[in-house]
């Protein structure tokens, strides 16, 4: 499976997940080197949301972040 089709399944896990909650939010999916695989925002979250989600990480993801391919 390719990095974009997991980036997507985690971005829709991730919306389903805030549709429950009625919080709308920015996801972006990174790769292990911190480079942006995909980028979505919500209707209604706010646009300062997805400059946030954006933002890469200083050091690469700790040991606690799910592996890609985990289940729910």
């Amino acid at each position: 499976m390719d990095l974009l089709t997991i980036a997507k399944k985690i971005a829709d896990r991730v919306e389903a997940e805030s549709l429950k909650q009625n919080v709308p939010v920015a996801v972006t999916v990174i790769d292990i080197h911190g480079n942006v695989i995909l980028t979505h925002r919500m209707t209604g979250a706010p646009r300062v949301s997805l400059e946030l989600a954006e933002r890469k990480p200083t050091h690469p993801p700790s040991s606690a972040c799910a592996p890609l391919t985990s289940s729910p």
